[in-house]
């Protein structure tokens, strides 16, 4: 299986980015257009991080950013995103972050994810956040990030839906919004509780993220949010996942 993901991830990453059929989404560059938490009309947008640490932003009208990722993945249209799909789309976005195209997300590659793609992680934000405060800031460099920051190999906690998190134990509304004022980085804006998504799936903590690790990492997060085990996700069931 582990193979047979690796080959995949492989194969996606060959021309995967400019192979708009595979994301219909808009555009990376198009996203990032108008700055963080700006639509591309420089309305405010709703910031949305994909489980593999994609930013994907919708300013008012353009429906919800997480609908963006969940269609661009799903490349056969049939409303399912299966563990292969899933592991295709984190292809892309790896050859996205793999600037010098050697195999690996470094040093370098991580800073530019962090000051240009999704800044939001790295410093206190309220666009989109699900808490509507400011959260507290990742500090953006490695192993320094909070919450799920590092954990290798892409394992770590659900939100939402998922295991027991801080105020859970308190009811109602209360016990909701200290949970989402104790998430830090990107777990603010995404399924899971991971403040640095891409530096999560460093698991020999070397200070890069190889191929292998990113589908490793995949493999995980993926079967974190298959909560029912039947291989594919739903829209309807990643919205519970998600509590937003």
């Amino acid at each position: 299986m582990r193979i047979i993901l690796l080959s995949c991830l492989a194969l996606a990453t060959t021309g995967c980015v400019s192979d708009r059929s595979l994301h219909r989404g808009r555009p990376h560059a198009e996203v990032r257009r108008g700055g963080p938490g700006m639509g591309p009309d420089g309305s405010p947008a709703r910031l949305f991080i994909s489980p593999m640490g994609e930013p994907f932003r919708a300013a008012r009208g353009e429906g919800r950013p997480e609908d963006q990722w969940f269609r661009g993945g799903d490349t056969n249209g049939d409303g399912m995103l299966t563990a292969a799909e899933f592991t295709h789309d984190a292809a892309r976005f790896f050859a996205v972050l793999d600037r010098g195209g050697d195999g690996e997300i470094d040093p370098a590659d991580i800073e530019f994810y962090e000051t240009v793609l999704a800044p939001e992680i790295r410093v206190g934000g309220d666009a989109g956040s699900p808490g509507g405060g400011r959260g507290g800031g990742t500090g953006g460099r490695r192993g320094s990030g909070g919450g799920g920051g590092r954990m290798g190999g892409g394992g770590g906690g659900m939100r939402g839906g998922g295991g027991q998190a801080a105020g859970d134990a308190t009811s109602g509304g209360e016990g909701r919004q200290r949970q989402a004022s104790a998430r830090q980085g990107a777990a603010r804006f995404g399924y899971l509780d991971f403040a640095e998504p891409v530096t999560s799936a460093d698991g020999n903590f070397n200070r890069g993220v190889s191929l292998e690790e990113f589908a490793q990492a995949a493999t995980k997060r993926f079967a974190l949010l298959d909560k029912d085990g039947d291989g594919a996700l739903t829209q309807r069931e990643l919205a519970g996942v998600r509590g937003r």
